[in-house]
């Protein structure tokens, strides 16, 4: 059972790359170090996004990052 399970799990949940996540974030102008390394973080955990922000213009990235790294109202 266990073993069915973790080959379910394995085979429905991609393995992102972090080094993919990490070259497509720093390629996005005008973000500080510090919201680099929390939309890796963010990008890292949330793949569906981070295909989404694969195919968006340039110019439209860095607004859909500081969407989700920054802290809720």
């Amino acid at each position: 059972m266990a073993s069915s399970l973790e080959h379910f799990i394995n085979s429905t949940t991609q393995k992102l790359d972090p080094i993919e996540v990490y070259n497509e974030v720093i390629a996005i102008p005008d973000l500080s170090p510090d919201e680099q390394l929390k939309a890796c973080s963010w990008f890292i955990e949330n793949e569906k996004q981070f295909l989404m922000l694969k195919t968006i213009p340039t110019e439209r990235k860095k607004g859909m990052v500081l969407m989700f790294i920054s802290p809720k109202a």
